[in-house]
């Protein structure tokens, strides 16, 4: 009976030694499977930051799965470059361990860079900035001649204009120049007006009569936004290509006010950049190339694939 009480005894006491040292277990750094959290700032480059909806869920996605915290951030006013350049100095001196980033100007914010010791990894989004460890983005030189093709496939033989919102954000006028050198190779006569995104809805009617166009490109999706707009808004009657997706733009294409798209999957961009960002703070190696995109046209849009592209549902 004794002998019996004692083995009970040398099991109770091992069962127990077992459960604390489970509690204890997650307290012990040395021999924690816890990654350390990592933080993250994404920072914009317009105030409105609703095109970006689907590309913060990308984000918060791969956030929770590589253990990260995430922090959004827009403009009081959009393409300011002195207010972006601010938040990512508040940013990095306030510990973030990788900033994620929309440029407004992608030359002066390399040349900051060159000149800084900053520990953490940058990730751009749209534009290539030299001195950034990433960019994720689709390949803008086969982006801009994918709809200058698009373009050519329906010309009705006047000007093509093509919209420069650009400002220096390189990848914007990298999907420009590919477009116009496509057209002109074409011997389609073509005419780069640059102007502000402000502009567009007020001057954008007066510029296509002055340049005898009937078809528009732009190359970013705040532009194609109000392009879109302002083709409705005056019930004007031009082909309009544009660039990215979102609610609106989604939209415009039903009413078939948007004839054709380059679409990519905003949410993939903000899950690669989310995820390469942590990777690049472990001190790992990224793991992406470039984002596919297809040209998508309004009576095609509800092939499963493109609707996927248009109309996506995030679980």
């Amino acid at each position: 009976m004794k002998k019996n009480n004692l083995i009970q005894l040398v099991i109770l006491f091992i069962l127990g030694a077992a459960v604390l040292f489970s509690l204890l277990l997650p307290q012990l750094p040395h021999i924690s499977n816890n990654e350390e959290i990592i933080q993250i700032s994404m920072i914009l480059r317009e105030s409105d930051n609703s095109l970006w909806s689907n590309t913060r869920i990308g984000l918060e996605q791969a956030s929770n799965e590589f253990n990260a915290e995430l922090r959004f951030l827009s403009l009081s006013k959009t393409d300011d470059y002195n207010e972006q350049l601010e938040l990512v100095k508040r940013e990095i001196d306030g510990g973030a361990d990788a900033i994620i980033i929309v440029p407004v100007n992608p030359d002066e914010f390399s040349n900051w860079l060159s000149n800084q010791k900053i520990s953490c990894p940058i990730i751009s989004i749209e534009s290539p900035i030299k001195n950034a460890n990433l960019t994720i983005s689709p390949d803008c030189q086969m982006l801009g001649t994918a709809l200058a093709n698009a373009a050519i496939h329906r010309w009705r033989g006047n000007t093509v204009c093509l919209i420069d919102t650009s400002l220096s954000r390189t990848g914007i006028t990298a999907r420009i120049d590919a477009a116009e050198q496509t057209l002109k190779k074409h011997n389609i006569p073509v005419k780069r007006i640059t102007i502000s995104d402000n502009q567009i809805l007020n001057d954008l009617p007066s510029l296509l009569l002055q340049y005898n166009s009937s078809d528009v490109i732009t190359f970013e999706p705040y532009s194609t936004e109000l392009a879109a707009k302002c083709k409705e808004n005056n019930k004007l009657d031009f082909k309009l290509y544009g660039t990215g997706v979102s609610t609106y733009i989604a939209g415009c294409m039903e009413r078939g006010t948007i004839n054709a798209i380059a679409a990519w999957s905003d949410y993939a961009t903000g899950y690669l950049a989310a995820q390469n960002a942590i990777l690049l703070s472990r001190n790992k190696k990224p793991t992406f190339d470039s984002l596919p995109f297809r040209i998508i046209y309004w009576e095609d849009m509800y092939e499963t694939e493109n609707e996927k592209l248009l109309f996506p549902v995030i679980s």
